[in-house]
């Protein structure tokens, strides 16, 4: 069976800066295929998140709820981490940049911070479709509607597209990389192929809050240098490092 409907709920953490400010910038988040699928796992998160909002008297439930000091609140984070984690059609993806590692240039202007963003995150939502292009969970001859759900204010790339355009542009047409004289083939073949980015309010969305929380594990253990194979080691997880 193949899924049409493919949702992304991303958050970052960290600061894309130089190094001095900000060791580490993330995107991390989940890969949801069906609608059906994404109704069944949102009910069973919110179920425990509604708990724990009276539990914790907050108005929403995010990573920054929990004082990972305390391992039983380190335990109740990770709780609802592991709702994602269990759903066969949900697969959880970050992306990680190692700041020192970057030219300074990227931090020159707000322009060349968002390009970069939205460079690495494109990089990552491909590779988490081509990866269930190639076990056939997705159709790329078949139209597919790709909704991508950023918590984060909305930004402009410096270029002539906006994001979403920019990743159906890559997708359907390839991309020339003329630093490099190199031709990244097309990876989706259907032109009426929809793919939307949106903005949003995490407080007003619940899965960008399941975004915020493995986006907040995850930088809580690279931050302390903690073995990231807890989060990561799993088949259906879709881990990039940039550069």
């Amino acid at each position: 069976m193949s899924y049409e409907h493919i949702y992304f709920f991303i958050d970052d953490t960290g600061v894309l800066d130089v190094p001095e400010h900000s060791p580490f910038f993330c995107y991390s988040g989940y890969m949801i295929l069906g609608t059906h699928h994404k109704s069944d796992v949102l009910r069973q998160y919110s179920a425990i998140s509604n708990s724990m909002k009276e539990q914790y008297d907050v108005r929403e439930v995010k990573g920054s709820t929990f004082d990972k000091t305390d391992k039983s609140q380190l335990r109740d984070e990770f709780r609802l981490m592991k709702i994602m984690y269990r759903h066969k059609s949900v697969f959880p993806l970050t992306v990680r940049v190692d700041n020192a590692r970057l030219r300074s240039s990227v931090f020159h202007t707000e322009d060349n911070r968002t390009r970069f963003k939205n460079y690495i995150l494109k990089r990552l939502i491909k590779d988490a479709l081509c990866k269930q292009i190639s076990v056939g969970l997705i159709n790329p001859d078949r139209p597919l509607d790709i909704k991508i759900f950023i918590d984060e204010e909305a930004q402009r790339t410096s270029g002539i597209y906006s994001l979403d355009q920019s990743i159906y542009s890559e997708a359907l047409d390839g991309i020339h990389n003329w630093d490099f004289g190199a031709y990244f083939e097309p990876f989706l073949y259907n032109r009426d192929t929809k793919i939307k980015v949106d903005y949003v309010d995490s407080a007003t969305n619940r899965p960008v809050q399941c975004a915020d929380i493995l986006a907040n594990l995850f930088y809580y253990f690279i931050e302390n240098d903690y073995d990231i194979t807890k989060l990561t080691g799993v088949s259906n997880f879709v881990y990039r490092r940039e550069p």
